[in-house]
C-alpha cells in the first residue's frame, strides 16, 4: 500500500486532505465548508471512494474515530463495506450505488474485451482515427472533453478546481491520458487515468465530442487505455461508475462487472430541509442496467 499514488496522494488531496489512520487501517478523505458555511468531511473530490484499506479492529476504530469528529456533515464512499462497516457508522444513511470492474490478465496475456467492441474498435482506426497516449496537449483534451460532456448533461463541472487537479496529475507518473481522433485530426474521445493503491487503474475523468465518430472513438480510447494499465501492472480496470444508465451501459457492454459502492452519510436533520436539493443528490442510488 502506498500513499503516494492515486486518491492518497497529495496530487490529488491536495492541502484540504490528508489520509486518517489508526492502526494499520486508514483512508482518504477532504475537509471542505459546504455553502461556504458548513464543515464536512468527504470522500475526495472527483474519486470513486476513499481508498479505505486495512481490516479488523483497526478499521472499525478508524469509521468510530471518524463519527466522532467535528465536523458537521460526513460523506464517505467505501468499496466492499462490510457489516462491521456499517455497525462501525451506526445511525448513518447508506445508499448502495456501483462502480464497474474490468479484471485484467497478465500482460502476456490478451484483454478479454467483447467481440462486438473489438469490431468497432477496429473500424475505428480502420476509417482513419488513431489512438494517442499522453499527447503534449493531452490533458487539455481531457478537461476539454470533460467539461463538455458536464455541460451537456446541465451538472457543473467545477472547471478551476479540475483544471488544478488535472495540472497536479499531469507531473504524475502514476496518472496518464489518452485522446482519440477522427480522421481529420480533432479530438473527439478523452480520458484520465489513475493508478489507486489496491492495484487497480481508474479511468477518472472522460467526455467526448458529439460527432459520428465519437462513439467508436470512446471504445477505441477506452481499450488503449486498458491496454496502458496491464502493461503497467494493473489488475483491475475500474470503470469509474455513473449514475447515467447510458454510460452505466457502456461500461457493462466492454466487460465491466457491477461492484458495490457503499455511500455512508452523517447529516443533521436541518441540513437535509434546508438542502433539499444536495440532499436527494448525495442519497440518489445507481441504477443497474
Amino acid at each position: 500500500m502506498s500513499d503516494a499514488i492515486g486518491y492518497r496522494s497529495q496530487a490529488w488531496l491536495g492541502p484540504s486532505g490528508t489520509i486518517q489512520r489508526a492502526g494499520d487501517a486508514s483512508m482518504a478523505v477532504q475537509s471542505t465548508r459546504l455553502k461556504r458555511l458548513i464543515p464536512a468531511l468527504v470522500t475526495p473530490a472527483w474519486a470513486v471512494h476513499c481508498d479505505l484499506q486495512g481490516s479488523g479492529p483497526d478499521r472499525v476504530e478508524l469509521l468510530k474515530e471518524i463519527a466522532r469528529g467535528p465536523s458537521a456533515v460526513k460523506v464517505l464512499d467505501v468499496v466492499g463495506a462490510t457489516p462491521e462497516d456499517a455497525e462501525a457508522l451506526h445511525g448513518w444513511t447508506h445508499v448502495t450505488r456501483h462502480t464497474r470492474h474490468l479484471d485484467l490478465p497478465p500482460t502476456a496475456e490478451v484483454i478479454p474485451w467483447p467481440s462486438h467492441r473489438l469490431k468497432q474498435e477496429r473500424r475505428f482506426l480502420r476509417e482513419g482515427g488513431c489512438v494517442e497516449v499522453n499527447p503534449g496537449n493531452g490533458w487539455q483534451e481531457v478537461r476539454s472533453l470533460h467539461l463538455q460532456s458536464r455541460a451537456r448533461k446541465s451538472l457543473d463541472g467545477r472547471p478551476e478546481a479540475l483544471t488544478a487537479l488535472l495540472e497536479n496529475l499531469s507531473h504524475e507518473p502514476w496518472a496518464y491520458n489518452v485522446v482519440a481522433y477522427d480522421r481529420e485530426g480533432n479530438p473527439v474521445a478523452s480520458g484520465g487515468f489513475v493508478e489507486l493503491s489496491n492495484g487497480a487503474t481508474v479511468y477518472a475523468f472522460g467526455g467526448q465530442q458529439r460527432s459520428k465518430a465519437s462513439g467508436l472513438a470512446s471504445v477505441a480510447m477506452v481499450m488503449a487505455a486498458g491496454k496502458v494499465a496491464q502493461g503497467r501492472g494493473s489488475h483491475v480496470l475500474d470503470f469509474g461508475g455513473s449514475l447515467d444508465p447510458g454510460v452505466d451501459r457502456f461500461y457493462k457492454e466492454l466487460g465491466g462487472k457491477a461492484v458495490a459502492v457503499s455511500r455512508f452519510i452523517q447529516c443533521p436533520l436541518w441540513f437535509r430541509r434546508m438542502f433539499p436539493g444536495t440532499w436527494r443528490a448525495w442519497t440518489q442510488p445507481s441504477t443497474m442496467v
